[in-house]
């Protein structure tokens, strides 16, 4: 008997095993779900690094360009190459820098959603490069070559001279910071259960707050606008992270979108660049007016920037040229130094006086400069983050 109750237990075990080993077993971790071959929304992704080398040099003209509209009075071929420059591209570049640092940052954040590790990680990535090399810079341009006292140069190193007084020489800074704080909250909207609509309504509540700011208190608005105007394009970047991340389709009605989208920048600047030039519709001049706004442009440019980044993405994916394609990738990984240290270059050029910044030996050399700092600023950053972080974690990076 004892027998035979040993047997119907070691049947009743074998019986119990095999039925477990059957069932599925759960995933060790989340992963971007699989999709079909096809044409989607990762191709963003995968660009990613030539986008950021491709932004940061859209930048680096778009400052030339704009600083020519500023100081030259001649109407002369520099001048209207500069006009037509400034209404068709604009400083798209940072539209698409920030778009792209909203795609990574829900990436990063949906394979780690630790916040404190999350905080650690960003504001570490953005304030050691900008401790390591922004004194300096203050100190130079305001203490030895503009001759103000020392409060001064600690109001612009704090960045409270950007967000009180519109001092916008490294104002990126102080609006990333802004956006890495609020990031936790505008992912949870996107990855919410009805997060079409929930993310509808907070672009719609933006847009409203924007809107209202400015026609209430135009003169406060703008004194920083350039830097929280950009939440809206920022967003813009973590809900397509979702698509991107998830590998969505891209649709006909996408494509048609996006040509739209492109079409209409290139037709607005069109009438932009008559009106400078010749004379348009009265009708015509009022939605230049609008779009000419420093809220109208802003949001323009958030918009337009989502035809921009697939129309360089075409551009890479027909050309196919390996180099081309590594030298953005490697502009792009140095993309944070190398706009601090082009425009304080520029900065202090301009405020030091006894050379014309938009002559263009000066401004090739500016931008040399401010390559070499970059490199070296990057450099010495990562070693300096590197001992950080294995300070913090002994058991155990762009924007």
């Amino acid at each position: 008997m004892a027998a035979d109750n040993e047997l119907s237990w070691q049947t009743l075990t074998a019986e119990l095993i095999n039925e477990q080993e059957k069932r599925p077993h759960p995933p060790a971790a989340e992963e971007p779900p699989e999709r079909k071959a096809g044409f989607d929304f990762s191709i963003v992704s995968k660009y990613r690094g030539q986008l950021f080398g491709a932004s940061i040099i859209l930048i680096m003209i778009f400052h030339y360009f704009n600083g020519v509209l500023e100081l030259h009075e001649k109407q002369d071929t520099l001048y209207m190459i500069s006009y037509s420059y400034v209404n068709i591209v604009g400083s798209i570049g940072v539209e698409i820098f920030l778009f792209l640092s909203g795609m990574g940052l829900y990436f990063s954040y949906t394979k780690n959603s630790n916040t404190n590790e999350f905080y650690k990680k960003r504001f570490t990535r953005i304030l050691i490069p900008y401790l390591m090399y922004a004194p300096i810079v203050w100190l130079i341009k305001d203490c030895i070559i503009n001759g103000k006292p020392f409060t001064k140069w600690f109001y612009d190193l704090s960045l409270g001279s950007f967000w009180l007084s519109g001092n916008r020489l490294i104002w990126f800074i102080g609006a990333i910071c802004l956006f890495y704080a609020l990031f936790p909250l505008l992912y949870a909207v996107v990855t919410s259960k009805h997060y079409r609509l929930g993310s509808a309504m907070l672009t719609g509540f933006f847009l409203l707050t924007l809107f209202c700011a400015y026609t209430e208190a135009k003169k406060k608005y703008e004194i920083s606008e350039v830097g929280f105007s950009r939440i809206v394009i920022f967003f813009i970047g973590i809900y397509m992270g979702r698509l991107i991340y998830e590998k969505r389709k891209i649709q006909v009605w996408h494509i048609i979108t996006f040509s739209g989208i492109f079409a209409a920048k290139a037709l607005l600047a069109l009438f932009q660049i008559k009106k400078k030039f010749s004379i348009v519709p009265g009708s015509v001049k009022t939605v230049i007016n609008v779009f000419g706004s420093s809220f109208g442009s802003r949001m323009a440019a958030a918009v337009f920037s989502l035809g921009y980044i697939f129309v360089i993405i075409l551009i890479l994916s027909l050309l196919k040229c390996k180099w081309l394609d590594k030298f953005l990738i490697k502009v792009g990984s140095i993309s944070l130094e190398l706009y601090m240290c082009h425009v304080t270059t520029n900065g202090i050029i301009t405020a030091e006086g006894s050379l014309d910044i938009n002559e263009p030996l000066v401004y090739a050399m500016s931008m040399s400069i401010a390559v070499v700092l970059a490199i070296i600023l990057h450099i010495s950053s990562n070693a300096v983050i590197k001992k950080i972080t294995i300070k913090a974690t002994p058991h155990d990076h762009r924007l």
